[in-house]
């Protein structure tokens, strides 16, 4: 009892005590003194402005108090503002001040407002506030707050050197016991938006803390970090990070992480991405790494394509200086559109910390693709060598061949062995490499570079000795070149592409044509794919132009100048068709645009120009079939043309004006020691129709072919119209323009029945005559 009675004055007198102090804190506190006095301090102590707006006001129970208002506090040495708040409330506990222990009841915080800079100086814009005398030694203070509760805050953090901001607003948080050793319980809920990349997410936080700063110790569980909205170019992000157990000890650099999982789904345009990471059990200090397995899943899904991917770690081991992966598998699938694609890695992993570098020994990457009847497959394998500090990888040495299968092949398949190497700097947005093949004839040559991850910035170079594309894929069969059905067009693709490069072919053979010495300078930007300029060689004359396709409304414009080309091997290996020598320049100048292949043909606009010399239209003899007109007229006797026969010309010269996809033509001139051809019309491109009138005139039957019987119809002029579509084309001699021509009586005289049986005759004959003419 005498113990008890002991204990009840004991507590009595620290109750009078308590008593006594509070009523004179109470009855000596001055608002406005103190609020000057805390002004000078930290006007005399850190060159700033503290302002202290609101009221002042000091509260006694439930425990002792002070309240504030609007309080504002400017930048070092400046009247900007650095940080402000509407209101704040701190109690505290009185009885554990007499032991320099700082216990604060409650701590509620509303409308704080700051704003961290780092200059371009790279110093920080608190630094003044961050340097104090250090405690005596022994003599730490400590404290215990009873929770936190902040609201409608915002954070605002700006890098000067990198020019890269971030804010976090709408900011409230919720603390349990936060003290020197402390347990408890945390949520958080805020806004947080970023500049560069553009990110703009809502965020939430919820966890169980522990905390030990003695040992300098700190540890979250139960976490559960969850994200939404937009970040760069992902839209509707949605990501989760949960764990069992997160723990931080500074002292020995030691993690530790369980049942760590990361799930997140975004869209990229119509694409959808899936991410998720299982992480069992990790641990990594200065001694000692371990971990069982690490699982990476990935999917990215689209209309026209899906790519799934998978990555395991497992076995890993070591320390600080020597982390190995005992295993390290990848494995994936992939469709595009009607492309379907496999493939699986499998490499052991070594990692050496001290110096931040990785070496893999081995990495093989097997993949199989199918796209329709065609099939890919392959099996890559380099070494791998990487530095995690100065974040660069190096392929020191890639090998592999691609093996390339398609039914219409003669060969049916293609082996191409494969020879490189590639590096990347992620520090630098970095990457360079080449890559080399050789199969049958041909050997190529490959380097690429990058100077941007994001948006991709590519730059190539390709050079190919020789290539035979139609050994390959032979040209399509006559009956296979019809025009097919309208198709769309659609150069959308472009917008996605930043490179620029050089093609160049020593020799090449596509479509039966042969170019030799290709030089192609290609650049694609910003949608549009420019092929400029770019030459070649060909049929003893040379190609020079340039090209582009732009997706910002689908237009294509091609310049190509064709010079002093010899027309005859040119139109036997483009066409198949035997029907004109000579040589000569081609020239064109093209502009189109639209949504399919119809609507480009109509939209055809520009210029184009021929002119050829020393040549001659095969098939037919011209002059000959006028020599046999009387014996036409007066028989009605019929010719076909003859291979072997031809009409030569010294020249022949034509230009076209094409609008809305009709090229028209009046200036067609042909000329030989013999005869004179003119014409004019129209060739509707778009609709494959012809609608020409041409005249042939003798000019001369002294020489030339077959001159000397042509006396009589020297001067006399023969119309023709050509029309129809391109494969059914009518060929109609206007006779009734010959009957008034004053020449036709030196045709001699001829029984009415016998000249009507030979216009009927002649009308059946010109037409074939005219097709040998124009090759139909």
């Amino acid at each position: 009892m005498r113990i008890l009675r002991y204990m009840a004055f004991a507590l009595g007198g620290v109750a009078a005590l308590l008593g006594a102090l509070g009523l004179f804190v109470y009855a000596t506190f001055d608002a406005n003194k103190l609020k000057s006095e805390v002004v000078q301090i930290v006007k005399d102590k850190k060159q700033r402005t503290l302002a202290i707006d609101g009221d002042m006001a000091l509260s006694f129970w439930p425990s002792l108090g002070l309240r504030l208002g609007r309080v504002r506090l400017s930048e070092h040495a400046s009247d900007g503002e650095f940080a402000a708040l509407d209101s704040a409330r701190v109690s505290l506990a009185l009885l554990p001040l007499l032991s320099r222990q700082v216990v604060i009841d409650q701590l509620e915080l509303a409308g704080v407002s700051a704003a961290l800079v780092r200059g371009k100086d790279g110093k920080l814009n608190i630094d003044d506030l961050l340097t104090r005398d250090e405690p005596p030694e022994n003599q730490s203070l400590r404290f215990d707050i009873a929770s936190i509760k902040l609201t409608d805050s915002r954070f605002d953090l700006r890098d000067e050197q990198s020019g890269r901001s971030a804010t976090l607003s709408a900011l409230n948080l919720a603390t349990g016991r936060i003290a020197n050793v402390a347990h408890g319980h945390l949520q958080l809920a805020g806004r947080l938006a970023v500049d560069k990349p553009a990110v703009g997410t809502d965020l939430l936080l919820a966890s169980d803390y522990d905390i030990d700063l003695d040992q300098k110790r700190l540890a979250l569980a139960a976490v559960d970090l969850r994200l939404k909205g937009d970040a760069a170019t992902l839209s509707k992000l949605d990501f989760t990070l949960t764990a069992g157990r997160l723990g931080f000890d500074p002292a020995s650099a030691q993690v530790e992480a369980d049942k760590l999982r990361l799930i997140a789904r975004a869209m990229l345009d119509d694409d959808t991405i899936d991410v998720r990471l299982d992480a069992p059990k990790l641990q990594a200090s200065s001694e000692k790494t371990s971990g069982e397995t690490l699982n990476i899943a990935a999917r990215f899904a689209g209309a026209q394509r899906a790519v799934d991917a998978k990555l395991d770690l497992a076995g890993i081991q070591g320390s600080a200086k020597a982390l190995q992966v005992a295993r390290l598998a990848l494995s994936f699938d992939a469709k595009a559109g009607e492309v379907v694609a496999k493939g699986s890695a499998d490499s052991p992993l070594s990692v050496n910390l001290q110096t931040l570098a990785v070496e893999m020994p081995a990495f093989a990457l097997d993949f199989d693709a199918t796209a329709g009847a065609n099939t890919i497959k392959g099996r890559l394998t380099t070494p791998l060598k990487a530095s995690l500090q100065a974040m660069t990888a190096e392929l020191t040495k890639i090998g592999g061949e691609v093996n390339v299968a398609n039914p219409q092949m003669p060969m049916k398949s293609v082996r191409l062995p494969l020879a490189g190497q590639a590096r990347a700097d992620l520090n630098k947005q970095s990457a360079s490499g080449q890559l080399s093949s050789a199969f049958d004839e041909s050997t190529l040559r490959s380097k690429f570079s990058v100077s941007r991850f994001s948006p991709l910035a590519l730059g190539f170079e390709l050079d190919v000795d020789r290539l035979n594309v139609d050994k390959y894929f032979p040209p399509a069969a006559p009956d296979a070149k019809k025009a097919p059905a309208d198709k769309p067009v659609d150069l959308s693709a472009l917008k996605g592409i930043n490179a620029s490069g050089v093609v160049r072919i020593g020799a090449l053979q596509a479509a039966g044509v042969k170019v030799s010495n290709l030089k192609l300078e290609i650049k694609a930007a910003n949608g549009k794919l420019e092929v400029a300029p770019h030459s070649a060689s060909l049929y003893d004359g040379a190609l020079a132009g340039s090209f582009s396709a732009d997706a910002n409304g689908n237009r294509i414009v091609a310049r190509e100048t064709l010079s002093n080309v010899n027309i005859h091997p040119l139109l036997r290996d483009a066409t198949g068709t035997d029907m004109l020598e000579g040589r000569g320049n081609l020239s064109f100048d093209i502009a189109t645009g639209g949504a399919s292949v119809a609507a480009i043909r109509r939209a055809l606009a520009g210029t184009a120009r021929l002119s050829l010399r020393d040549g001659a239209v095969k098939g037919v003899n011209i002059a000959r079939t006028l020599r046999d007109y009387r014996t036409l007229a007066r028989t009605g006797a019929t010719k076909r043309a003859v291979a072997g026969e031809k009409t030569d010309f010294t020249e022949l010269s034509a230009s076209f004006r094409v609008a809305g996809g009709v090229a028209h033509n009046d200036d067609l001139q042909a000329r030989s020691p013999l005869l004179r051809l003119s014409g004019s019309g129209n060739i509707h491109l778009a609709d494959s129709r012809i609608n020409y009138l041409a005249r042939a005139t003798v000019v001369n039957t002294a020489t030339g072919q077959e001159g000397k019987d042509l006396a009589s119809l020297k001067g006399i002029s023969v119309p023709v119209r050509l029309a129809g579509p391109f494969d059914a084309l009518t060929f109609q001699p206007d006779f009734a323009a010959v009957a008034g021509d004053p020449a036709r009586a030196r045709l001699g005289p001829a029984p009415q029945q016998s000249q009507q049986a030979a216009q009927d005759k002649i009308s059946a004959q010109v037409p074939d005559k005219l097709k040998g003419v124009l090759g139909r």
